[in-house]
């Protein structure tokens, strides 16, 4: 794992931290000024640490998780991702970080319908040289946690919603990330299969790796270390500020 480190407001080293400084992101509506997601809104997620956010339907819950995968770009603020500032013009650096360091997981994914669901799980660890028959193997593991082992040489289009969701995690676990962002990762699922998405994401939190995640899963809610409520664009706890908190 590569080492970042600036120092915190409070001058203490920030290493791996992610953090979101004063993030605003407003959304164009039509004859208005724009609708807020996100107000100047301070959040800092700890290396190793578990947080959920929830908040109702509208909040920007997907908007804060993918600001935080530089997925999107807030209007104002600054941002850290696992210790390294990522300023609007670091595209290089973001795709760096989320091949090599994130595992992200999509509330909606899309896949390489004509490739197997090993190929699709495995694809992002083609860039960095794995060998095809390894990353197979890793694939294969990786489903075989969350209960999919006969689905490997499947295509993806013959799997039930579920299914495809379980396919997303393995995903984005498959390469061993630093940290995990995940939107509503059991949502499409029962609780018997969702109970294996959690064991799954509690094994690499026990192993240091650092989950956010926005779900309404008491199962996710309760392995959390840290319960934040996202409402009117900002945060609700007390380590956290922003509007609406």
């Amino acid at each position: 794992m590569a080492n970042g480190h600036r120092p915190a407001g409070d001058g203490v080293a920030m290493t791996d931290a992610t953090r979101l400084e004063a993030i605003t992101r407003r959304y164009p509506v039509a004859g208005g000024a724009g609708r807020f997601e996100l107000s100047s809104t301070t959040l800092e997620i700890e290396a190793g640490s578990w947080t959920v956010i929830t908040g109702p339907s509208g909040a920007g819950k997907t908007t804060l998780l993918q600001i935080i995968a530089g997925l999107d770009e807030p209007d104002a603020g600054r941002r850290w991702i696992l210790g390294r500032e990522v300023g609007p013009d670091a595209e290089s650096t973001l795709a760096l970080l989320r091949r090599e360091r994130l595992g992200i997981i999509y509330q909606h994914d899309v896949f390489l319908e004509h490739l197997p669901v090993w190929e699709n799980v495995s694809c992002r660890l083609v860039p960095a040289g794995v060998p095809a028959r390894e990353r197979r193997e890793r694939a294969r593991a990786t489903l075989t946690e969350l209960g999919l082992a006969g689905a490997a040489d499947a295509r993806p289009d013959v799997l039930s919603g579920g299914e495809r969701q379980r396919v997303a995690v393995a995903r984005a676990l498959v390469g061993n990330p630093d940290l995990i962002i995940a939107d509503e990762p059991t949502s499409q699922v029962d609780r018997e299969t969702g109970a294996l998405v959690v064991q799954a994401l509690r094994r690499r939190h026990t192993a240091g790796t650092t989950v956010v995640l926005a779900t309404h899963d008491p199962a996710l809610m309760d392995a959390a270390d840290r319960h934040l409520r996202l409402h009117a664009g900002g945060l609700a706890d007390p380590g956290v500020t922003g509007a609406g908190s």
